[in-house]
């Protein structure tokens, strides 16, 4: 036997600690990279969509293989490589506890928080001890790795019984809704005028009919309804969503049509949302689409926009709640409500003096939880948040949007090189979260979520001639395309759904088989 090899075989019966063995299989860093996603989609089933889902655990997969083959240029053996990758995407998914410990501290009235410049050194000094001792760990590899497997397998395998569950729970979630009678945009011709008009869709989240306002919250909002007539809008005194909920009748309104029977997931309405029909139809007569949308997925970007504003560095929202895990979250974090609210009321003044013909889709999330702003534009405080109540909160940041949207019409009139029109409109009414409201009847609390906020600025056209006095959402851009752009398209007849069952809210409760149901005669005569 030569020199060299009996210098590097072992003798009988020993084994090298570091001793790489096929047989031992790294399984634990794939596993626990799509742990997360996994769980998050079985918690969220009705939101995320397969191609969602998938895609996000192969990026996971994918992003966990790289890792391993950088981790092979420090760590001796693959199974070394394998445990100091799965530490990595444990401390990394685990970061968001300091958020979850700060939000307890916060109910506690606690004045000590965990902040960031304490949390990011302890968590990097956890990580690189944590790596040095695999590096330098004595122990067994392949016995290393079969309890990592084990431990990650049982994980993977609860976590897969989770997602078992919420699809047995919702077993309809697979199949594709009906879209009701969509019209497709190749069938209808517009014949844009050589001066066409801007069109600003303005939606404002639960934002409440005037009844409501004045019964539930003791507010009279005729002065800033009257303030929108002196400015040229037609102003319904009583408008309803046809689909209280903002996937729904998002969905509805942009692709001008009704639903079908049943209630399905969000995420299919939100499918509808990526390719709408009034979007598609402004690209082909030349319009600037500008999207300015929120956090939802559907409303979060729009991929066929000319220029979709982006609020978060993260597609969806299951990227968006696996980024907030990590520490980067804290580099790179996503703009919050209150200064998303402010930079589109700004964005738009702006985008209204740009000189191409444009279509602007703003979803404002005001007056909408979470409680941001006082009445008089300044943030809520900590001690403000607690010591008033659900209806002042909400009643304070109605005030507020107000206001902002006065100024913002004002600046769209006085901009625009041609008459705009402006479509001021709420997605819904409020939710049935306040005071007395799990003691009002079925019709009262349809009344409720369905009253909404409408306005619109028509120019060169009297509303009395163009509009009925039961004007609704589904029909706005069928309106404005028959009107402006003299497209044969004909209005349909007013219709308002709600849905059974509701949960406590009042929205669809989607655990179970939920169906429409048509309340026009309740909602239109009082019934």
């Amino acid at each position: 036997m030569s020199p060299a090899l009996s210098h590097n075989t072992p003798a009988t019966g020993q084994r090298s600690p570091n001793t790489t063995s096929r047989s031992s299989l790294v399984l634990h860093p794939y596993l626990l990279a799509v742990f997360p996603v996994v769980t998050i989609w079985a918690g969220n089933i009705r939101e995320v969509t397969f191609f969602e889902g998938t895609t996000t655990c192969i990026m996971m997969l994918t992003t966990t293989a790289v890792a391993m083959k950088m981790a092979r240029w420090y760590f001796p053996t693959r199974q070394r490589a394998g445990l100091a990758v799965a530490i990595v995407i444990i401390l990394m998914v685990s970061f968001g506890i300091v958020d979850k410990l700060n939000s307890l501290l916060t109910q506690w009235n606690s004045p000590l928080l965990l902040r960031d410049k304490i949390a990011l050194p302890i968590w990097a000094i956890f990580l690189i001890l944590a790596l040095w001792w695999i590096n330098h760990e004595k122990g067994d590899d392949r016995r290393l790795t079969r309890l990592a497997n084990v431990f990650t397998g049982s994980l993977t395998a609860m976590c897969c019984g989770l997602m078992v569950t919420a699809i047995s729970i919702s077993p309809w979630i697979w199949q594709r809704p009906s879209r009701g009678k969509l019209v497709p945009a190749e069938s209808i011709v517009l014949n844009a005028t050589d001066n066409p008009p801007d069109v600003y869709l303005l939606m404002f989240d639960r934002y409440a009919g005037a009844d409501t306002l004045k019964n539930d919250f003791g507010y009279d909002n005729s002065g800033f309804l009257n303030g929108l007539r002196q400015r040229g809008l037609h102003v319904w005194d009583t408008s309803f969503a046809n689909y209280p909920k903002t996937e729904l009748e998002m969905s509805a309104i942009l692709n001008m049509c009704y639903h079908g029977e049943t209630v399905w997931p969000k995420c299919r309405y939100r499918e509808m949302l990526k390719d709408h029909v009034v979007g598609r139809l402004f690209k082909k007569q030349g319009y600037r689409y500008y999207h300015l949308g929120n956090l939802h997925n559907g409303i979060r970007s729009n991929p066929n926009a000319h220029y979709s504003y982006r609020f978060s560095k993260m597609p969806t929202e299951l990227t968006e709640n696996l980024f907030k895990m990590t520490p980067f979250y804290r580099f790179f974090p996503t703009t919050d409500e209150a200064t998303q609210t402010l930079r589109k009321f700004e964005l738009v003044a702006d985008i209204a003096s740009h000189d191409k013909p444009k279509f602007v889709y703003a979803h404002f999330l005001v007056p909408h939880v979470p409680w941001k702003f006082n009445r008089n534009g300044s943030s809520v405080t900590a001690q403000e948040r607690t010591s008033r109540s659900e209806v002042q909160h909400y009643v304070n940041q109605l005030i507020f949007t107000n206001r902002r949207i006065t100024e913002l019409v004002d600046v769209i009139l006085a901009v625009s090189d041609r008459p705009p029109i402006i479509i001021l409109q709420a997605d819904e009414g409020p939710e049935l979260r306040y005071a007395n409201d799990d003691q009002k009847t079925v019709t009262e609390r349809i009344h409720k979520r369905s009253g909404i906020l409408s306005a619109i600025h028509f120019p060169e056209r009297d509303p009395i001639d163009v509009i009925t006095q039961g004007f609704s959402p589904v029909n706005t851009f069928r309106l404005i395309f028959r009107e402006y752009f003299g497209a044969e398209i004909e209005l349909l007849e007013d219709r308002y759904f709600y849905w059974e069952p509701e949960n406590c809210h009042g929205k669809p409760d989607l655990t179970k088989p939920c169906r429409f149901v048509e309340v026009t005669d309740r909602l239109t005569s009082g019934g």
